[in-house]
């Protein structure tokens, strides 16, 4: 109650000369005292006025370190408010940088914490990234105290969130450092990681640093947890890296597809599309059809067809079009009796299930084997009742069909 009624008197602007007093005692005793004022928000205004904060952020610098601790802490709790960021992102952020390197837990605590209340903020990146920040916040995550990492940590996704500084990000240590963190026990933290590693990896060229460096085995991991929003994180990941055409044989080869087939099952509309999006793009490579096929991706995708969100039967309809071109995958699916979802998706209102169909059906009947079976389990019916739709495409692929089939010595 008293601290707004300071902060709007004269007493305030008596404390913030005191801050300044050469003894260390009287400057620890009116920094501290500050910093307690500083903890209600509506005091903000009137620290301003008064000049607080750019004496804090001085004082950031002072050779004791209990002058040092109460004056990271005012700053810490003037962050609090927006209107307070300007004075500190242009003449605070070094002092800051330099007290995330101290020794002292205490100042680390405030620095991370003064950091992370920076980071939301898009006009202090610039300044943050040029002035050191993001080595100061590797540096945090890395302190054994989990207060600290988790300020660190959130600050680094914010930052990541940004992508005009992904590039230098990367090149001072970022993806290395995020994957240190997306192997911790702490849950909190594999969160943050992974979510900052899925920022990055929305650049061209970091999505295959970070298979490089070596995120696939935590990351798979983690995909593993019961935790949503970590699976939410690390399936947004997974497709952003499988856009990379190197990518999508490691990915394969490190058996990313079992996981992501657990992952299809999670009832949520974003990770389907996330996972959807990966397999599409990972059987869009002839190199990995053979081996995903075999963990299951081909049935993952048919389920992922039930699912009424558009962008995930789009990307599923693309995985199901590329598995079943290929010319070995093209028997087997007939042969082990997974014809009848492809009869299914064929008769779908939805024209993306309807051009899956109709280009699947074409390419099981390319093979000699799977003739009789169109014909006896109800295929051949479908592909004359799709050579009557409207889109040309699948009228194509129907005749197409139809010609193959008609042409067995058996018919």
């Amino acid at each position: 109650e008293n601290k707004v009624a300071i902060a709007s008197s004269d007493v305030l602007e008596v404390i913030v000369k005191l801050s300044q007093s050469p003894d260390e005692e009287v400057a620890r005793q009116a920094c501290g005292a500050i910093a307690n004022i500083a903890e209600e928000t509506d005091t903000h205004p009137f620290i301003a006025e008064r000049g607080g904060g750019e004496f804090m952020v001085g004082l950031m610098h002072h050779t004791s370190l209990n002058v040092h601790r109460e004056a990271s802490r005012a700053i810490a709790n003037l962050l609090t408010s927006f209107d307070s960021h300007d004075n500190i992102i242009d003449t605070g952020i070094p002092g800051i940088v330099h007290l995330a390197l101290s020794q002292d837990m205490e100042c680390l605590y405030n620095a991370a914490l003064a950091l992370r209340k920076l980071a939301p903020n898009i006009r202090a990146h610039d300044n943050l990234v040029n002035k050191g920040a993001l080595q100061s916040l590797f540096y945090l995550t890395q302190c054994q105290d989990i207060k600290i990492q988790r300020q660190a940590a959130t600050a680094l996704r914010d930052l990541a969130a940004n992508p005009v500084h992904h590039q230098t990000y990367a090149q001072e240590g970022g993806v290395n450092a995020l994957i240190k963190l997306a192997r911790d026990d702490s849950l909190d933290l594999r969160i943050l990681a992974v979510a900052s590693l899925r920022h990055l990896s929305q650049h061209k060229l970091i999505k295959k640093l970070i298979v490089q460096e070596g995120a696939l085995p935590p990351v798979l991991r983690c995909a593993g947890s019961l935790n949503l929003n970590l699976r939410l994180q690390c399936a947004g990941l997974l497709a952003n890296l499988s856009e990379d055409l190197e990518n999508q044989v490691i990915m394969v080869e490190e058996n990313c597809v079992p996981q992501l087939v657990e992952l299809s099952h999670v009832n949520s509309d974003e990770v389907q599309q996330d996972v959807s999006r990966c397999f599409a793009n990972l059987t869009s490579n002839e190199e990995n059809n053979i081996k995903a096929y075999k963990q299951g991706a081909l049935r993952s995708l048919i389920k992922l067809t039930n699912s009424s969100d558009t962008v995930c039967q789009r990307y599923s309809a693309m995985g199901l079009r590329f598995l079943s071109t290929n010319p070995e995958i093209r028997v087997a699916i007939v042969a082990e009796g997974l014809l009848k979802p492809f009869l299914a998706l064929a008769q779908s209102p939805l024209l993306d299930y309807q051009r899956t169909a109709s280009a699947a059906l074409a390419s099981f009947s390319l093979n000699e084997a799977n003739k009789a079976r169109l014909v006896r389990e109800g295929g051949l019916n479908q592909i004359l009742l799709c050579a009557q739709f409207e889109d040309l495409q699948v009228q194509r692929d129907c005749i197409f069909a139809l010609a193959n089939i008609c042409d067995s010595p058996e018919y």
